[in-house]
Formats: C-alpha cells, structure tokens, sequence
C-alpha cells in the first residue's frame, strides 16, 4: 500500500524433519497412516513413557542450521511449553526456549555479493501436536495423533521484510535450500512446511516496531503473501482512524480473502516455560560439529548456483522470459496447474543435474504449435515431457522442440 506507512514481517516457519520415526520415539513419520495408527505409549503421553532423542533428527536440524549459515551450539536445552489443546495429548508441547539449537544465521533475497537478505534469529527443534478435524463427524470433532511427537525444527526471522513480495521470495528459497540439503520434503499439502507470519505497521523510517498480529492457517506461499497485504492494509485502516492494533492471532480465510480473530497473542510467560526433566542438555562435541558443517559445505548456496549453470548449458537464458515459469520440484507431486501434462517426477531430469530442484517449463501459450496439435487431437500425455526430457539430455537450446501445452 502506497503511503507513509511501512509493513515490517517477521516469520516462524515450522519444517517437519525428513526422518523415518519419531523425535522422541520409534513411531512412522509416515503420512496417509490410518488415524491414530503410528502412536505408542510416549506419543500418547500414557504414564512412565520416557522420552529418547532421535540423533538423525538432530543432525538433520543441524544441516538445516549449517545451511542458513547460523551458529549451532554445543549445547542446547530442551524446554516444557505448557498450554492446553485437545490435540496436545501431554498438556505440554517439548520445545526449546533460552537455549535454541542455534542462532544468527542469513538468508540472501537475491543471488551475488552484497544482496539482500534476511537475518535468521534461531532455529530450534521441537515435536509435532496431532491434528483436530472439525469436518468429518457432524457435531464433533475428531483427534488424529498420528503427528504427535513428529520432529519438527522452527526457523524464526527477525523483522527484517518489508513487503509481502519479498516475504514469498524468502520463502521460496527457504523450500529449496530445504529441499536441496534434503532436510525436509517440504511438502505444504501434507503439512511438512508451515508459516506462521508476524506483521506491523509503523511509519515510514520510524525505527519503533508497531504493535503485532500473527496470522495462521496459511496453505501456501501466495496465500501467505495476500493475507500479509490484507492485514497490512486492515492495520493502516485502524491507525488512521486513531485506533488500536490489538496483539491477537488472526486467521486467514483464503476463500473469502479476510482475516478474522482468533485469540488473544500470547507471550513467552503464558506457556511458562522450564526445562525438559526427562530429558539431559543436548552436548553436540565440536568435532561432530564440525563433520557436520563440513558434510554441508557449499550447499548453503548451491541450488541457486546449479540454477545458473542449468540455465547457461541448456540456452535457455536467451529465450524471452516471458515464455517460461519457474517451478520448484517435488519428487512425485503434480506441478502447479498451467504446467501441461508433466508431473514432476518424470520432468525431475530437465534441470535436475547434481541435485537442481528447478525446472523451466514453457507456457501453454507460448509454442506455435499447441493449437494445432489440440486441435488436431495429437496433443497426448507425455510428449511435452518427452521433448523436454531430451531437451536436458542434448543442451542444445532448441525450443521447437518443447511441445509443453495443454491437453
């Protein structure tokens, strides 16, 4: 919005760990597990069930970390956030507090020396709560605790965006660093990637940050970004008025495109926290620490860099950009509709050299050839993706080969 008002956003973005079982117990991660079927007594909080850490979940946190270019610690503490949900099924969520994992990492908004970027606060690992479904049973509600106990680490930013745009750049490229280091699928249809944004509104070059809201129940990136610009413009309107900004927690409604109320914001006093005592501070030695930061070396910037690379053997940077879209990949998941006939798991191989998870793929509306070939009915599965397929393999840049349209 234009005006002497400027929005600042911090995010939480909560990222489920890419490991086969639970972070203090040996339940599936598995999704699509029939309700409540990957439970035991610890994630049912059943009485005398102990805790156990799962190591891979901490080294996988710590790449995650190492890859933001943050400080991991040798030693961290994890920590009882208290508060009720039917959901929760211990009444207490194991979290970190005042002792993360890490902290003071940096995440570039744009690719070569001196960009942009955002400062990362800390990264902490936590468990999962389980999921309350309001739809399936009229009159009631129904408790799947299949999630709970899953390892999940929180990636907290500080208010360092100022526009909504800018807050879905830094979440594109969060996913594909997270995918590219293999920490996470990332996957936000299946919850493995989850945001939870922070916004105010103050005055143009005011150095105070006005009061915040936090806005939940967002399914993806755009979604995030239209509900920023919604509360954004919802703040200006009350302080033009000479209203209040409340701190509360808003939902956002993609359907209707508004936020409402939820509850009141808490603060770090409500959840009184206090140290885990089921579980010992977590002691990583800084020779682990360093096997680690090695193993991720140049990774912290490697997709962006494999991008370019891509994009300079296969000619494609030559073409009008308007004829192509970047998409991220997802082994296995359909593109975003418009991609044509391609699922992501057969066109993986057109830019996916050494790991790439970036694919150019060409407009409907671009080739020549689409309307005829639909109207001639030879428009099939699969020919689109087997020209770009061959695309990658040759390199040599012919776009009339791409056949990528509609069926």
């Amino acid at each position: 919005m234009a005006g002497p008002w400027e929005m600042v956003i911090g995010l939480e973005v909560h990222v489920q760990l890419l490991t086969k079982t639970k972070l203090f117990c040996p339940c599936s991660t598995a999704f699509g597990a029939p309700p409540n079927a990957n439970t035991c007594p610890v994630c049912l909080a059943l009485p005398g069930a102990l805790p156990v850490l799962n190591r891979g979940a901490v080294r996988l946190a710590a790449r995650a970390a190492y890859a933001l270019g943050c400080t991991v610690h040798e030693e961290s503490v994890f920590a009882r956030k208290n508060y009720f949900y039917p959901d929760l099924p211990k009444g207490y969520q194991i979290s970190q507090f005042d002792r993360p994992l890490a902290t003071g990492g940096f995440l570039a908004l744009e690719d070569g020396p001196g960009a942009r970027g955002v400062r990362i606060h800390r990264v902490h690992m936590e468990e999962d709560a389980g999921k309350s479904i309001h739809d399936r049973y009229p009159g009631h509600s129904a408790i799947d605790l299949n999630r709970s106990g899953t390892p999940l680490i929180e990636i907290v930013s500080e208010p360092d965006l100022r526009s909504a745009a800018d807050a879905g750049v830094y979440l594109r490229r969060l996913k594909q660093i997270l995918e590219y280091t293999e920490v996470s699928d990332a996957n936000m249809e299946e919850g493995s990637l989850r945001v939870d944004a922070n916004v105010s509104v103050r005055a143009a070059g005011a150095d105070a940050l006005g009061t915040k809201t936090e806005i939940k129940n967002m399914n993806s990136f755009s979604g995030v970004e239209r509900a920023l610009e919604v509360e954004f413009a919802r703040q200006v309107a009350l302080v033009e008025r000479g209203e209040r900004v409340v701190q509360q927690t808003m939902l956002w409604d993609a359907g209707s495109g508004t936020v409402r109320p939820a509850r009141s914001k808490e603060e770090s006093h409500d959840y009184r926290y206090f140290p885990e005592p089921d579980l010992p501070p977590l002691r990583l030695t800084s020779a682990v620490l360093a096997e680690w930061r090695e193993a991720v070396g140049a990774q912290r910037a490697e997709p962006f860099q494999q991008r370019e690379r891509a994009l300079e053997r296969s000619g494609l940077r030559s073409l009008e950009p308007r004829k192509f879209r970047e998409v991220a990949l997802a082994p296995g998941k359909q593109l975003e509709r418009g991609a044509g006939e391609i699922d992501a798991a057969n066109l993986g191989i057109v830019l996916r050299r050494e790991r790439t998870l970036f694919a150019l793929v060409p407009q409907p509306q671009a080739h020549p050839r689409c309307g005829a070939a639909r109207a001639a009915g030879t428009l099939v599965r699969g020919s689109a993706r087997d020209a770009l397929e061959h695309e990658a393999v040759e390199a040599d840049g012919r776009i009339e080969a791409h056949d990528a349209c509609e069926a």
